[in-house]
């Protein structure tokens, strides 16, 4: 079940065409800190709420502002309607503060007292919205009885304590019909569960969902594995996923790599799977040598993690393997690492980007392409994109990606760009 999350950024929407492009939901930005309203709200709610859609309205936390004022704006603003979408508390960093991270015991007292007055006055448990890094900065461990909804653009999201999430924000690339705002794009989300859940969830008496897998602690094995069939069917192509899930006092760690079967050429499968296992053997040991490093060091820091996962995706005969780890030890910034690997699953050729391309200054047309959208989604790089860094193809779209410190030293997660290609004989065409 999908929805959307709009704002004024989409400019003027017009509810009757965006309600009718397959989405079921829809959440409206309302208010900021203590007396910031929307200037597109009072519209879109009024709109929306004449469609089919189930509506609700967001709230975007301050750190600068006290809970109850928050509260109280938010209250002024968004009416009570029974069957409304919970509210929802949308915490990120921002500004200054992606830099300097507010304290977290003053943010979890007011977002505490936040929570508490919109569930006294709605009568429904807030949702509240997190990214990966303020999820485990804040929420994690001290908000259970609240449902997630969780912001990863990247690949499905696996939350560092295990706890199941609720709403997915899966791309904010998205386009719909129906707005003419400056921003092109739309947020897209889908909600974790069935229909008759949807209906709890509306009137706000929904659990926490059923954890999609259940992952069972293991010692650190790179022998043990769980066969799985990921969604490669049309091929002889088989992942088998295998799995490492250990705690330590202050450590939480999570791996899991895919090793490929059912390609002609052996050699080169043995060699991809040689580089994927030694790729996420090296994060484990890594983070278990920075671990013990912070431990005899920094005895008094909170928490350290290291998420280790990946996503495989099928275009014609080209499979794309996007290995990804997150690391947060405490500080500003976690550290992201990502690898592609894509290979041609008729010929067993491991792939370069220039094997995708037939004309010849291919390169010139995707850095014209990233700079472009580099201004266009207004990203903060540290200078004119000039590199070429590592690709993956999903949907039939080129998607080049970044590690953040090499073009965007205060970007948060993955940095990806889709080419407007066209994929046609396993090469694209622009």
């Amino acid at each position: 079940m999908r929805g959307v999350d709009v704002s004024s950024y989409q400019g003027d929407i017009d509810w009757s065409i965006l309600s009718k492009q397959n989405i079921s939901f829809a959440y409206i930005k309302a208010t900021e800190g203590s007396s910031l309203v929307d200037d597109k709200f009072q519209f879109n709610w009024d709109e929306a709420n004449k469609t089919d859609l189930k509506v609700g309205a967001y709230h975007y936390f301050s750190y600068d502002s006290d809970g109850m004022s928050q509260a109280e704006n938010f209250i002024k603003t968004v009416p009570i309607i029974s069957d409304s979408l919970p509210p929802v508390i949308d915490v990120e960093l921002y500004g200054d503060k992606v830099k300097n991270v507010p304290d977290k015991a003053k943010t979890q007292e007011q977002l505490s007292i936040l929570l508490d007055e919109l569930q006294n006055y709605y009568g429904k448990n807030p949702i509240i919205y997190a990214t990966d890094k303020t999820y485990n900065l804040y929420i994690k461990g001290s908000f259970d009885d609240y449902n997630i909804w969780i912001r990863n653009v990247f690949c499905k999201p696996n939350l560092s304590d295990y706890k199941s999430w609720t709403l997915w924000q899966y791309t904010d690339k998205a386009k719909l019909n129906g707005y003419d705002g400056k921003e092109k794009f739309i947020d897209m989300n889908v909600f974790n569960g069935t229909l008759e859940e949807f209906d709890k969830f509306v009137q706000g008496d929904m659990n926490q969902p059923e954890s999609e897998t259940q992952y069972d602690k293991v010692v650190p094995d790179f022998n043990n594995a769980e066969s799985m069939q990921d969604s490669l069917s049309s091929t002889s192509l088989k992942i088998t996923r295998e799995k490492i899930l250990q705690t330590y006092p202050k450590l939480e760690l999570f791996v899991q790599y895919p090793q490929i079967s059912g390609l002609s050429n052996k050699n080169t499968q043995d060699s991809i799977n040689k580089e994927i296992k030694n790729n996420c053997e090296g994060s484990y040991n890594e983070i278990i040598e920075l671990y013990n490093e912070f431990i005899n060091k920094w005895p008094w820091i909170n928490f350290l993690w290291d998420h280790c996962d990946y996503n495989a995706y099928l275009n014609g005969d080209i499979l794309s393997i996007v290995l990804f780890n997150d690391t947060y030890s405490g500080g500003v910034h976690g550290v992201y690492g990502e690898t592609g690997i894509n290979v041609n699953v008729k010929t067993g050729k491991i792939l370069k980007l220039s094997d995708l391309f037939s004309q010849k200054n291919w390169k010139q047309s995707i850095l014209k392409e990233i700079n472009n959208q580099v201004k266009k989604r207004q990203i903060l790089v540290d200078d004119k994109v000039t590199i070429l860094e590592d690709f993956y193809i999903r949907d039939n779209k080129l998607v080049i990606f970044y590690n953040p410190y090499h073009i965007a030293s205060f970007a948060e997660g993955l940095i990806t760009f889709e080419m407007p290609y066209k994929f046609q004989n396993n090469k694209f065409i622009y």
